[in-house]
């Protein structure tokens, strides 16, 4: 591989996320995203509050931005399939130390690495845990000790 080819891959797959939080989203999560250098938006920002879910996922998709919500109806894939979906951070109605840990690395995940999860779903659970849906499957990390991640199948279809 080229140095010129090396660089073309490294810009397309490193490309930080863009995110919008859904109006059921706590502001403080997008001005910590803005803190940290990424780019956040909420549906007020863009005019779209009080909309229905598709058209919210619509401009999501329209504006490349990854939907942040706590809305578990954008996990159905028959609604919300993988070609109208830019990605979807799903957060459960919850706080505490597990859960601000496993959305700090979801966030990560997917803010860092935008190409890898367009079009994914990951939600993150009250128990601290990451889970990324896909093609009715699902895959699920926890935080170990040390804040490496522990990787589990559930078996399970979504």
């Amino acid at each position: 591989m080229s140095d010129a080819e090396l660089a073309a891959f490294g810009k397309k797959w490193r490309r930080k996320a863009r995110f919008l939080l859904d109006e059921d989203v706590d502001v403080a999560l997008g001005q910590e995203l803005l803190r940290q250098g990424f780019n956040c938006r909420t549906v007020r920002d863009m005019g779209i509050a009080c909309q229905e879910d598709a058209a919210v996922l619509a401009a999501a998709k329209r504006d490349d931005r990854i939907l942040i919500t706590h809305n578990r109806d954008f996990l159905n894939d028959r609604s919300y399939p993988k070609h109208s979906n830019p990605g979807v951070v799903l957060l459960p109605q919850a706080s505490g130390r597990a859960f601000w840990a496993a959305t700090g690395a979801a966030i990560t995940l997917v803010g860092w690495l935008r190409e890898l999860h367009r079009g994914k779903k990951v939600e993150v659970g009250p128990d601290g845990s990451v889970t990324f849906h896909e093609h009715g499957r699902r895959v699920r990390y926890r935080l170990g000790e040390g804040e490496y991640a522990l990787e589990w199948k559930d078996g399970l279809t979504d």
